[in-house]
């Protein structure tokens, strides 16, 4: 991989490319740099992350102003990097840096895409990769819990063992539920940790092969009611009750688990902070 250099606090450069990161200017145009809408914090995760599995076949779902598509082609140079984002309109200046820096053909930017569209991406990921699996799968896209859910079921089984699927702003209400759904999964052995940091909840992928994988098999209606309400404050009591959850479930027929799965706790930090899967 390549480095990442800091400049100051807000400013970094990849091999020549200069970025800016920070989560108060959102629409802020490109001024000669790429601005990657992250904390300072978040990128230093997603580069301990990059970095810990050598992340070599990548798919983004969410690519926005292109800012963060560069910084992981830059970082990785990667085999193959596929991002989809639902909005029409191409990003001048990742085209224009996708062609300057050799990358065509191993980095590819599909736009007027939904996450939420089976056939659609799972048409672009057959055409991109073939049979080989994915690496790492970052989630920056709808927020909703539907289409994630969707594009978590198709995208998911195809990492390879201790490949990793990231999903940003877990504590959108809807990502709630599927929090806990991929809780449960940890317990059926199909995730062999979660973590949660910097506002991203992060399933690292176990070896059990996966038939006819579904997240509605696991769906919580008490976690709907009682959590995943909409415009909710998290409080530090709120957080508890979420820990308390997981943890009753976690503990609730051990013996329905195959033989040898791993089961775990998920904690989050009051602080929002994140937290460990501990198996």
């Amino acid at each position: 991989m390549n480095e990442l250099v800091w400049t100051d606090e807000e400013h970094f450069t990849i091999a020549g490319t200069r970025f800016e990161c920070g989560e108060r200017n959102r629409f802020k145009p490109h001024e000669g740099h790429f601005y990657v809408f992250k904390s300072p914090a978040a990128i230093r995760h997603y580069v301990r992350l990059l970095e810990s599995i050598q992340a070599r076949r990548i798919v983004e779902l969410g690519t926005f102003h292109g800012g963060s598509t560069a910084m992981v082609a830059a970082l990785c140079d990667p085999e193959k990097l596929v991002g989809v984002d639902i909005t029409e309109e191409r990003i001048a200046e990742l085209d224009a840096f996708i062609e300057e820096q050799a990358l065509s053909g191993r980095v590819e930017v599909h736009h007027s895409v939904d996450q939420g569209n089976r056939a659609q991406l799972g048409g672009i990921i057959d055409a991109a990769f073939g049979d080989e699996p994915l690496d790492i799968v970052f989630d920056d896209a709808s927020h909703q819990l539907v289409p994630t859910r969707t594009s978590f079921e198709l995208l998911f089984p195809r990492l390879r063992p201790g490949g990793l699927y990231v999903l940003e702003d877990w504590r959108v209400p809807a990502l709630q539920i599927l929090a806990c759904q991929l809780t449960s999964g940890l317990a059926q052995g199909l995730a062999s940790d979660i973590t949660m940091r910097q506002h991203a909840l992060v399933i690292r992928r176990s070896n059990v092969v996966l038939d006819d994988f579904a997240l509605d098999h696991f769906v919580f209606e008490d976690l709907r009611d009682g959590f995943a309400t909409a415009g909710a404050v998290w409080t530090p009591e709120r957080y508890q009750a979420f820990n308390e959850y997981v943890a009753d479930f976690m503990t609730k027929d051990p013996s329905a688990a195959p033989k040898g799965a791993g089961r775990g706790v998920l904690r989050l930090r009051p602080d929002g902070g994140g937290g460990t899967a501990e198996a």
